[in-house]
């Protein structure tokens, strides 16, 4: 008999039972980025980790997976950078690998709202997010302090998302983290 009710479908999992439904879909996910099995292991174990530092928001995420996956990202962004790799385009913005509604449609509408922040901002948040560079570089490039591209990328990510929620319907869970968007009937994107 199949397994029913919230450890079935991931939603308000703990720690263990996300591990039992998602670690092979975690895998392939980080192993695809990284084309090496082992230290896609590693990654994935620092899901978990990650996870069960923050068990609260798993357990209160609408659709676990995504939220995983958000986590699986952000490890394997640290690990590449960690270990001198190449950030690849698709890791800043993937719209089908997550598992969250809403993120393809999210993508035509990132642009175009982006492209309406001012420029200092816009290319702030351009640089960190999309391209996944670091705001160290960014801000030696611009000839700024570390603390002044932060200011710039976090003021610019307020921006964006402030653009985004009045375009569309987005839904966060208990961090603040999006699950879930459609895009409302408009012409802002």
């Amino acid at each position: 008999m199949a397994p029913s009710g919230p450890a079935a479908d991931g939603e308000g999992a703990t720690v263990e039972q996300a591990a039992r439904l998602f670690t092979g879909r975690l895998l392939a996910f980080v192993t695809k980025h990284l084309g090496d099995a082992d230290a896609a292991q590693d990654v994935v174990q620092e899901v978990f980790l990650r996870a069960l530092r923050h068990e609260t928001a798993l357990a209160g995420a609408h659709n676990p997976l995504a939220w995983l996956i958000t986590v699986a990202r952000s490890a394997l962004v640290d690990h590449l950078r960690r270990t001198n790799r190449p950030l690849p385009a698709d890791l800043a913005i993937s719209p089908e690998e997550d598992g969250g509604e809403g993120w393809a449609e999210l993508t035509d509408c990132v642009e175009p709202l982006l492209d309406r922040l001012p420029v200092s901002y816009r290319e702030a948040v351009r640089h960190a997010d999309l391209k996944g560079g670091s705001q160290t570089a960014l801000a030696r490039e611009l000839g700024l302090s570390t603390s002044a591209v932060k200011s710039r990328v976090q003021r610019g990510r307020r921006m964006l998302r402030d653009a985004m929620a009045a375009c569309c319907h987005l839904e966060v869970d208990q961090t603040g983290r999006l699950v879930s968007a459609d895009q409302a009937p408009c012409e802002c994107c």
